[in-house]
C-alpha cells in the first residue's frame, strides 16, 4: 500500500547538471548537525548503507556529494522524521529540511515509534525530476487504493490502471519500474488474481532493480514468509522437505517448476526472504533453517545477493542462542571505552539495557543489586545505561550507591541494533565468554533465580559427573 508523502510549497529556481549528484540545501534548525544521506541495501534484514555526511554550518548551508551510476531510493534521518529523495546519477537537487524536531526520549524508548516519512520538498526541480513524477503519481494511486478496497472486481481495477498508465507514460525506466510495481499492487485487490497470475507478472514486469524501494515494496508483498505461506498444502510439504533436508537446490527447483520463476538472481533473493521468514515462524525448528541457510552461501552466485545473505544471516546468528558478542563498544564512569564482552568476570553474566527514567529500570536496577549478592559466586550483573549520558548514568548511580557494573552506550546505535533491542528494560544472558545463553532472557522478577539455580545445579551436576569418571580412571589404573 503507497505511503502519504508530505509536501510543502516552495519558490524555484533553475539548477545546472553537474557531473556528480549534489544533494545540497540551507536548514538554520540544523546548524552543527551532522547529516546522513543513506539508502538501504536490502529490505529484507533492512540494511542501511551511507551514502554521505554533511555538516550543517553555521548558516544552516549543507552539502552532499555523491556518485552515482544508477538512480537509487535515499532518505536523511532527520529525528521525527525521515526525509526521503530519489535520486539520478549527474544531477542536483536543492531540498528544504523540515522543521528541525528531535526525538524525545520516550520516542526513542519506544519500541513502535516510528518517524514520519516525507518525500523532501525541492527548490524548482528540473521538468523531468523524478520525485516530482512519483509524488504527482502518488497522489492519484492513493486514491486508487482507497477506492478499490471496496471495490475489488479485477475488470474494474484493470480499468483503473488503464486510465492511470495513459496519464502517467514516461521513457524513465526507474520511474516506469515505479508505477509498475504500484499497478501490480493493486491488482492484489482482487480475490480472482491468484498467487500464482502475480507472481507470474511480478516476473514479466519488474525489473530486479535493489536501488528502487518500490521493487521491494512489491517482492515483500508477494514473497514475505513464501515458505509458510502453503500451511496444510503439497508446496507446504515439498517446501517442508527441501529444508528439513538442507537441501537447497531443492527449493531452486521448486520455484522454478512450481512457479516459473527461471532467474537464478531472483531465485536467490526468494529463497534468502524465505529461510529468513522461516527461522522467525513457529512451522519450522530454527537450529535446522539456520543450518540450511548456512550451506546456502555456496550456492549465490549473485554479487548483491551475496551482500544480502551476510545482513540476513548476521540477524538471524544474532537471535540464535549460542552467539558470540563481539564488538560491542561501550562506555565506563570513566569514559574510557572498553568492548562489552571485556567486562565480564563471571560464569554467568546479566546484561540488563536501562534507562534511569522508566521506571521498571528503577525497580530492576534495586533487584538486581540483591540477586548478584545472593549469587556473587555464579552471577555479575552488567547494568547498560542506554539513551543517556555517561554524566547522568554516574549521577544515578552514585545516588543509589550501585555496586553492580554500570556501562553507557555511548551513543552507540549499533548496538541496539546488534542486541536487536525492542524495548527498554531489555535483558540477556551469557556466559563469561560472551556467548549468548538466551537472548531473551526473563526480567529479574520473572523467576529468574529459578532459571539460574537449574543452570547452576546442571553446572554442579556435570562437575561431579566429571570429578566421577576422573576417580573412577585413577582407580582403573
Amino acid at each position: 500500500m503507497k505511503k502519504f508523502w508530505t509536501f510543502c510549497a516552495i519558490l524555484v529556481l533553475a539548477l545546472p547538471t553537474f557531473a556528480a549528484t549534489i544533494i545540497c540545501g540551507e536548514a538554520k534548525d540544523y546548524a552543527g548537525q551532522v547529516l546522513k544521506l543513506q539508502a538501504f541495501t536490502d529490505q529484507i534484514a533492512f540494511t542501511e548503507k551511507n551514502l554521505a555526511t554533511a555538516k550543517v554550518d553555521s548558516l544552516g548551508r549543507f552539502e552532499f556529494v555523491v556518485k552515482l551510476s544508477t538512480p537509487i531510493s535515499s532518505f536523511i534521518p532527520l529525528g521525527n522524521y525521515v526525509g526521503n529523495i530519489f535520486l539520478e546519477p549527474n544531477k542536483k537537487y536543492t531540498i528544504a529540511l523540515p522543521p528541525r524536531k528531535d526525538k524525545t526520549l520516550i520516542q526513542n524508548l519506544d519500541p513502535y515509534f516510528a518517524p514520519t516519512q516525507l518525500l523532501l520538498q525541492q527548490v524548482n526541480p528540473d521538468m523531468d525530476n523524478i520525485n516530482t513524477a512519483i509524488l504527482s503519481f502518488d497522489v492519484v494511486i492513493d486514491r486508487c487504493f482507497t477506492h478499490h478496497m471496496m471495490q475489488t472486481n479485477k475488470d474494474s481495477i484493470e480499468k483503473t490502471i488503464s486510465l492511470v498508465n495513459s496519464e502517467y507514460k514516461t521513457s524513465n525506466r526507474f520511474l516506469q519500474q515505479y508505477y509498475d510495481s504500484q499497478y501490480l499492487l493493486l491488482k492484489r485487490f482482487s480475490p480472482d488474481n491468484s498467487k500464482d497470475y502475480l507472481i507470474d507478472q511480478f516476473i514479466k514486469n519488474i525489473d530486479l532493480d535493489y536501488g528502487n524501494r518500490a521493487f521491494w515494496e512489491v517482492f515483500n508483498a508477494l514473497f514475505v514468509g513464501f515458505f509458510s505461506d502453503y500451511k496444510g498444502t503439497q508446496e507446504q510439504l515439498y517446501f517442508s522437505k527441501a529444508i528439513n533436508n538442507q537441501e537447497i537446490n531443492v527449493l531452486f527447483v521448486i520455484l522454478e517448476r512450481r512457479y516459473g520463476i527461471t532467474n537464478r538472481k531472483l531465485q536467490e533473493l526468494v529463497v534468502i526472504r524465505g529461510l529468513y521468514d522461516a527461522y522467525f515462524s513457529d512451522q519450522y525448528n530454527k537450529d535446522v533453517v539456520f543450518e540450511t541457510f548456512g550451506r546456502m552461501i555456496e550456492l549465490i552466485k549473485d554479487p548483491e545477493n551475496r551482500k544480502i545473505y551476510f545482513s540476513v544471516i548476521r540477524k538471524m546468528h544474532w537471535a540464535k542462542n549460542g552467539s558470540l558478542i563481539e564488538n560491542t563498544p561501550v562506555a565506563l564512569s570513566t569514559n574510557e571505552i572498553v568492548d562489552l564482552k571485556t567486562t565480564f568476570k563471571a560464569r554467568y553474566v546479566y546484561i540488563n539495557f536501562c534507562n534511569e527514567n522508566i521506571e521498571q529500570c528503577k525497580q530492576d536496577l534495586i533487584f538486581l543489586e540483591k540477586m548478584a549478592e545472593t549469587y556473587k559466586d555464579y552471577l555479575q550483573v552488567v547494568n547498560v545505561f542506554v539513551y543517556e549520558s555517561v554524566d547522568e548514568m554516574n549521577a544515578y548511580v552514585e545516588r543509589y550507591q550501585l555496586k553492580n557494573l554500570c556501562v553507557n552506550w555511548n551513543n552507540n546505535h549499533r548496538m541496539i541494533d546488534f542486541f536487536n533491542l525492542r524495548f527498554i528494560p531489555s535483558y540477556v544472558l551469557a556466559d563469561g565468554e560472551g556467548a549468548v545463553i538466551l537472548s531473551q532472557a526473563p526480567t529479574p522478577d520473572e523467576n529468574f533465580d529459578f532459571y539460574l539455580e537449574k543452570l547452576i545445579n546442571d553446572d554442579l551436576s556435570h562437575q561431579r559427573q566429571k570429578d566421577y569418571e576422573r576417580d573412577m580412571e585413577w582407580l582403573n589404573k
